[in-house]
């Protein structure tokens, strides 16, 4: 791994990164980087990776968001189901700022709540 390009580093990390751009931009930006790069070992799979946390990321923040304020709602303790829905909320920013520095560091990088979906290996 130690012939990793600088211009191939920087393809993963921005594939990471762009959840920054938010919204569609966020999703395009990995999926376009893995269609680009589908034969490169080292930036298609961090593609596969950051392009599968932007698409369920809000899905799962969303689900938990819907149960919380539910349970909030039933039980009046709106400060408790905000609390739950902020630590659902915080690892969609930390994951991928892990992930765009293991990038830079020519290291692989798996989403700790997506290995059980998406491999981060060879395909």
């Amino acid at each position: 791994m130690n012939d990793i390009s600088w211009p191939r580093r920087l393809a993963a990390a921005i594939t990471h990164a762009s959840w920054i751009v938010g919204g569609l931009g966020a999703v395009w930006l990995p999926l376009l980087f893995w269609l680009l790069f589908r034969k490169d070992d080292f930036v298609r799979p961090h593609a596969k990776q950051a392009l599968s946390w932007q698409v369920l990321s809000p899905i799962f923040v969303g689900a938990v968001g819907v149960g919380v304020v539910l349970a909030g709602l039933a039980d009046q303790d709106m400060q408790t189901a905000a609390i739950i829905l902020c630590a659902a909320i915080v690892p969609t920013a930390i994951f991928p700022f892990i992930g765009t520095v293991k990038a830079l560091a020519k290291e692989p990088y798996g989403y700790p709540l997506l290995k059980i979906f998406v491999e981060s290996g060879k395909e």
